[in-house]
């Protein structure tokens, strides 16, 4: 996934338009923010799952820009819906495991 895209799309989730102001209610230095943007580092998936947990954001939305971004979808979930929760669970799971 495009860092540039993510980002964008976090900053639909918080209603901010300047990077520094997303960077600020993920709690990241402006350098750390800096190096997600440009692709030099990964994002922490981790903290911005626990940032977005309170807002209902669909993880299938926010990885790959299809559905709601609130919420489930109405409708019944796709495999590709399934697949990227899935994807999502299995990523903060190795997360947590490599911080420990």
């Amino acid at each position: 996934m495009d860092n540039e895209i993510l980002l964008q799309r976090l900053k639909e989730v918080f209603k901010v338009y300047k990077d520094e102001d997303l960077a600020e209610k993920l709690g990241l230095k402006k350098t750390t923010y800096s190096t997600w943007k440009t692709g030099g580092s990964r994002p922490n998936y981790e903290l911005i799952f626990d940032k977005i947990e309170p807002f209902s954001i669909n993880l299938h939305w926010l990885l790959t820009g299809e559905g709601d971004m609130h919420g489930k979808n109405a409708r019944a979930k796709t495999e590709v819906e399934r697949a990227g929760e899935h994807f999502a669970e299995g990523l903060k799971i190795l997360l947590s495991m490599k911080s420990e």
